[in-house]
């Protein structure tokens, strides 16, 4: 008993030194898991003091706290001392926890205030209080107003960022929380009537893009919180922690910079989204179903790896209407991949623009007025009457025989039927309705894009001639999504079915 004592008593006198050495709790404990070890092991005290089987599970227990108990106020020490390095001088369990200590910054700014996300809806919040030191409590309205009235002086500038309820964040909130999308709305109105009764400049902006951190800035101060997707993110009172900042630091500049590249580029003013309807594209996005988008002219957002992916995935049927499908039977891997489509049995349509007819001859026509103009030449023609009969008497045939879709057309059909020879479930038509859109679809999406008489920048194909597509975005819609308006794929499935059935032959 007396050698443990005095081994307890000679731990304690030098766990200072040991820690004042090493700067560690884990050395400390590491230093005393061996010496008590050793004790165990080597002294004849220790088996007096335990029995056999007592020692072998000490020295498990031990080892376990030697392990896993490291010091938490040391543990605590050197968290806030790395925070601390990197400007983080508090940190508060969620934001119903703040008080004037935390935000009074915000109060005494002279210059700038700048808040984002639900910082902002907390200052509409009339149950919001930031307690103060002597008892007292300040009104997160009585904030917000003081701040509003600031901003009737010219010298101050206070910029409210807030989320676009038809953004998509806004929608992934609105999943976690059914009540979302209508505090935004209800808070955009609140906010908009609050700033004209003041006659403040107050700039509000609604935020498009994923804003990453809550926000609060005061001239060369700041605090954030982490915007995470979970249950009542948006709430005071959910547990997400809430990070003060050193005044002066560099993370205060950082952030500031990280406000207004959103403000600047990823942003659209309150006025323009409530008076002038500019709602963005996410909302129809997420309404429609739309997937992927791709420009044909854009190498690296280009549909043609997409659509390898949609023909390895078919396994019920394959639709297709384009005005020539040159693409598909030139481009080598989409070639390849069709015909493997096609040797799994499974039913293909395919729709070619009918080359006499009257709107082909027009959007030949349109074909031959662009590719003068991109090769500065002037047409033979300004009349499409005319362009009809006229011919290229060099080649002794009419002049738009030598057109993109005509030449790419009958290139493609006699494709098709020698491919037909091999796979008896490939068929196709011609149809004379006008090209509205090159479609592709199976059971599972459908790629989208409109067609037009229109040309900025013309494609051509490696002969010269001009290809009036690729410039206009190629859209793909699932058949199914969450949402349950729109339905798009079942329209374009309808679109491909209706000419076949009645506007082709």
């Amino acid at each position: 008993m007396k050698d443990m004592r005095y081994f307890t008593k000679t731990i304690q006198s030098i766990r200072e030194d040991i820690v004042g050495l090493f700067g560690s709790g884990k050395v400390f404990y590491t230093f005393l898991m061996i010496g008590l070890v050793l004790w165990l092991v080597t002294s004849n005290s220790s088996a007096t003091f335990f029995p056999d089987i007592g020692r072998g599970l000490f020295l498990f227990c031990l080892i376990k706290l030697a392990v896993e108990r490291a010091p938490e106020r040391e543990r605590d020490s050197s968290t806030m001392a790395a925070l601390n390095s990197n400007g983080i001088s508090d940190v508060t369990k969620s934001r119903a926890s703040l008080t004037y200590n935390d935000i009074g910054f915000l109060y005494t700014a002279k210059e700038k205030v700048k808040i984002a996300g639900f910082f902002v809806d907390d200052l509409l919040d009339v149950n919001c209080n930031y307690e103060m030191s002597k008892g007292d409590a300040l009104k997160a309205n009585d904030l917000l107003v003081k701040l509003i009235k600031k901003a009737r002086d010219e010298k101050f500038k206070l910029n409210l960022l807030m989320l676009d309820p038809l953004a998509r964040a806004a929608f992934l909130h609105q999943s976690l929380d059914g009540d979302f999308l209508n505090r935004c709305t209800k808070n955009l109105e609140s906010i908009k009537i609050l700033a004209a009764n003041f006659s403040a400049k107050v700039e509000i902006r609604l935020c498009r893009t994923y804003p990453m951190v809550n926000l609060a800035i005061g001239d060369d101060s700041a605090i954030f919180q982490p915007w995470l997707f979970k249950n009542y993110a948006s709430e005071r009172n959910t547990s997400i922690a809430v990070f003060s900042c050193t005044a002066k630091t560099p993370i205060v500049s950082w952030l500031e910079t990280h406000f207004d590249a959103i403000w600047e580029e990823q942003s659209v003013s309150l006025v323009d989204f409530l008076e002038r309807h500019a709602v963005g594209t996410d909302c129809a996005v997420h309404r429609l179903n739309i997937t992927n988008m791709y420009v044909a002219k854009d190498k690296d957002i280009d549909a043609t790896d997409r659509m390898l992916a949609m023909l390895e995935d078919t396994s019920e049927f394959l639709c297709i209407k384009q005005v020539s499908l040159h693409h598909l039977m030139t481009n080598d891997r989409l070639k390849q991949s069709f015909e493997k489509v096609l040797a799994r049995q499974i039913p293909v349509r395919l729709l070619f623009i009918d080359v006499e007819s009257e709107v082909a001859m027009m959007r030949s026509y349109c074909e031959y007025v662009h590719s003068c103009i991109l090769n500065n030449k002037q047409p033979q023609t300004a009349n499409y009457k005319e362009f009809k009969l006229l011919e290229n008497q060099a080649q002794g045939h009419l002049l738009r025989f030598d057109q993109a879709l005509y030449v790419a057309t009958q290139f493609a059909i006699e494709a098709a039927k020698i491919l037909q020879g091999s796979f008896p479930k490939l068929s196709f038509k011609t149809y004379y309705a006008a090209p509205d859109a090159a479609i592709m679809l199976n059971e599972h999406s459908a790629l989208f894009e409109p067609l037009h008489y229109g040309s900025k920048r013309p494609r051509t194909n490696p002969d010269g001639s001009t290809i009036l597509s690729g410039e206009m975005p190629l859209m793909e819609f699932q058949k199914d999504g969450h949402q349950t308006d729109g339905h798009v794929y079942d329209v374009i499935k309808s679109n491909f079915e209706f000419v076949w059935k009645h506007l082709s032959q």
